[in-house]
């Protein structure tokens, strides 16, 4: 097949990048995978998109990884009723992380795509042309509002 500049295969111009591969990225910021596989992040975000992925989930497994190392500080100094829970609450959390590198995290999954995804980053594209404003009313005149002071 074509090659592309960076001598990674191309298909139509763009590159291919399996779920696998997307997937095994899951812990790294949009931007950086974007750029590891020589992607605008636009070009990327269509890409997940295609697989189902709506939500990029850097941020959240960056939040499932600081709770358990909170968890496993909490471990060292708590007592022995309060451990039970706290271990407890670390399975969940390995487990959660194991959903999203899998692609089962339900919360992530747009329509019925083959890969399931966690949330964090929206990959949908924001509005190509924001709302237009109200326009705000004309100012009055100083000369205006100072008449209507002294006539008060």
């Amino acid at each position: 097949g074509a090659k592309g500049a960076g001598g990674e295969p191309r298909l139509g111009g763009q590159p291919v990048i399996s779920e696998r591969e997307l997937r095994e990225h899951f812990g790294v910021p949009l931007s950086e995978v974007a750029a590891k596989f020589g992607l605008c992040v636009t070009a990327l975000k269509k890409l997940c998109r295609r697989y189902g992925v709506r939500k990029w989930p850097h941020r959240r497994l960056q939040s499932v990884e600081r709770r358990l190392q909170t968890i496993k500080e909490e471990l060292r100094v708590a007592n022995p009723a309060a451990q039970g829970a706290l271990r407890e609450e670390a399975a969940q959390l390995r487990l959660e992380r194991e959903r999203i590198y899998e692609g089962k995290a339900q919360d992530l999954l747009e329509g019925d795509g083959s890969l399931e995804t966690l949330g964090d980053e929206d990959v949908t594209d924001p509005p190509r042309h924001p709302p237009a404003a109200a326009p705000l009313p004309p100012p009055a005149s100083s000369a205006r509002r100072v008449k209507q002071e002294e006539g008060a």
